[in-house]
């Protein structure tokens, strides 16, 4: 008796019984056998990638080992790019997900958008069946992603401001991509303070106002009157450049701080 190729389609323990129709009964049964997935069915990602740059291209490759596709009906396959985090010991999420309905025959490449890689850490895919979801077919290498050095952000002088302060920045190009710019301020301890109140942190940061910039942009402004309203108040402007990630997640890539226009003379 042969069994067609495509009836096996799940790794793990095999065994054949003869079984009596009329009562159920096992007449015989074999050995087990050990089924797993031919070794040529393989995943590669790149082993260095840069969070928000480039996508990520996944390469599947089932070479000579698949002959035949599953015969059961409605099976298909995932391809899963999962986040682990800093180390492997993380808390690993899924950030992409693509459904195969069968096992390519030449080597496939399957794209992630760069806006999916938006955390720096180990990232590695992952190919599952339908029928046999907890037991991966093929399991990648792990891409090192970390941030990139092509961000920078500056801001126009305070004084003297005409009608508006003008942040700019650069930042990886990638598509649906949203950074913030977000100004905040603070106001130092005076002598006084600090001798009458040790605890009152130097670092007192205060929100002031946020833009929400594409990653084509390179440019945002704020208008004048946002600063000078605060001159008596604050000493001390910065401003950031944020990145927001899936699990909500914020990363400040760059920071850019100068003096209020009222407390420049005193240095």
């Amino acid at each position: 008796m042969s069994i067609g190729c495509g009836v096996i389609d799940i790794a793990g323990q095999l065994v054949v019984r003869l079984v009596d129709s009329m009562t159920s009964d096992v007449v015989a049964q074999s050995s087990i056998v050990d089924v797993s997935w031919p070794s040529s069915v393989t995943l590669r990602v790149p082993n260095s990638q840069r969070a928000l740059s480039d996508d990520l291209v996944v390469t599947l490759n089932v070479g000579h080992g698949v002959l035949c596709q599953s015969q059961h009906s409605q099976v298909s396959y995932t391809l899963r790019l999962i986040y682990l985090g800093v180390n492997d010991s993380s808390h690993s999420t899924v950030v992409f997900n693509q459904t195969l309905t069968r096992l390519p025959s030449p080597p496939s490449d399957v794209v992630v958008s760069c806006s999916l890689i938006d955390r720096a850490g180990l990232y590695q895919a992952m190919l599952v069946s339908s029928r046999q979801p907890d037991l991966p077919v093929a399991v990648s290498n792990v891409v090192v992603v970390s941030w990139s050095d092509y961000y920078s952000l500056s801001m126009s002088s305070l004084s003297p401001c005409h009608q508006h302060v003008v942040v700019r920045h650069t930042q990886p190009r990638c598509n649906h991509v949203v950074y913030t710019v977000r100004v905040l301020a603070r106001q130092l301890p005076s002598n006084s303070d600090n001798n009458n109140n040790n605890n009152r942190m130097a670092s007192d940061w205060r929100y002031v106002s946020k833009r929400s910039v594409k990653s084509s942009k390179t440019s945002v402004s704020f208008k004048c009157a946002l600063f000078q309203q605060q001159n008596s108040v604050y000493d001390e402007y910065c401003v950031l450049l944020l990145s927001t990630a899936s699990d909500d997640s914020v990363y400040a890539h760059r920071r850019f701080c100068t003096s209020s226009p009222s407390h420049r003379h005193t240095g």
